[in-house]
């Protein structure tokens, strides 16, 4: 049948680190009533540039099963944090494109899984955060790729209708008196905000659809930093199958933020189909970074999708379990370093300096 993702928020109590669902993201799959952004999910190879919150998750096979609800990739990094009795609070990107200070109540802002559509409001929000102390980790890929706007519903409610035209951007009527208004990716020329600006990477490649739940290996390059405390980790040591389907990269288009730190390059193999990369890139690297901002703030960026494999894989497919006791070190390092220690501790934590 179908199922319905909700967050429950708790506004009034004040957290170290806030879950932010992808909303936007399960919308732009989700292929019910047999539409979505997609192409070739979508009726007669024709996708929609509309697309509304007011319908069911459809229960389909392949992209639109993956991508459009938070089982996949939020579900396990969730599940993890409550074990560990970390103080987490929920809230949509809705709520962050509808409240600029919806991120302030948290230490830490969590980017999980496949976070690939944002409004200019949220980007612009999340940034400010940033600019005002607010530490970011993106356990995530492809993030902050497309710009969406939102439009009523069709009985008046504000932000029910995401819309993104993608490459027809020029046929969206919002653009004919305002470029920058083009539902297009953020790197693009019309609107000129390369997300690695904000993530110190930015999306580069994947492994095709067919792979989801398979993943190359991660190369830890970095290992005297403080993030792989107490992993026993050397340079060239490698954590199996976290990087995929999607990855990020550093790139070399002067948005990059200053004393950026390269934790980990791995080996991919794209499948094709470069997203608008700056030349010279190298679409079969996938690069983890963190860096602190001019206000203090810190911003770790996994450079996959599929980080979170490696601290629950509970009912994960592909090939088996992949949790792995030193990614969750490495998780508990970066996330103390965010202002977040679990309730009782279990692993040593380095916090760096």
């Amino acid at each position: 049948q179908s199922h319905i993702s909700f967050v429950v928020r708790d506004d009034d109590r004040p957290t170290d680190l806030g879950f932010k669902a992808d909303f936007t993201t399960y919308a732009a799959y989700n292929n019910f009533g047999g539409y979505s952004t997609y192409n070739s999910n979508s009726l007669n190879n024709q996708r929609a540039f509309k697309v509304s919150f007011d319908r069911p998750q459809a229960q389909t096979a392949g992209l639109s099963e993956v991508s459009n609800n938070m089982l996949t990739w939020e579900y396990n990094q969730a599940r993890w944090l409550e074990s560990q009795g970390y103080d987490v609070s929920y809230y949509t990107n809705l709520d962050v494109h509808e409240n600029r200070y919806q991120l302030y109540s948290q230490d830490a802002m969590l980017s999980v899984g496949h976070d690939e559509y944002w409004s200019m409001e949220m980007f612009d929000n999340i940034m400010e955060a940033r600019d005002n102390g607010i530490n970011l980790a993106f356990f995530s890929a492809n993030t902050a790729y497309w710009r969406v706007r939102f439009e009523p519903s069709s009985t008046g409610q504000a932000n029910r209708t995401m819309v993104v035209y993608k490459g027809n951007w020029a046929e969206d009527p919002a653009v004919k008196n305002d470029i920058s208004a083009a539902t297009t990716v953020f790197r693009s020329p019309e609107l000129n905000r390369p997300e690695n600006g904000l993530l110190g990477v930015m999306y580069v490649g994947d492994a095709g659809t067919n792979q989801i739940y398979n993943g190359f290996d991660y190369v830890v390059t970095n290992s005297s930093d403080p993030y792989f405390a107490n992993t026993g980790l050397k340079n060239g040591d490698v954590l199996r199958g976290i990087v995929g389907y999607e990855w990020d990269a550093v790139v070399n288009n002067g948005a990059t933020p200053s004393g950026l730190v390269v934790l980990a390059q791995s080996n991919t193999q794209y499948s094709g189909g470069l997203p608008q990369l700056p030349p010279g890139t190298n679409p079969n690297i996938a690069n983890a970074v963190r860096y602190t901002a001019a206000s203090g703030a810190k911003v770790f960026s996994s450079g996959t999708i599929q980080w979170m494999w490696g601290l629950d894989s509970d009912r994960v497919g592909g090939t088996g379990d992949r949790t792995d006791i030193r990614i969750q070190q490495i998780t508990t390092n970066i996330l103390a370093d965010l202002g977040a220690l679990p309730n009782t501790p279990g692993l040593g934590i380095v916090v760096p300096t």
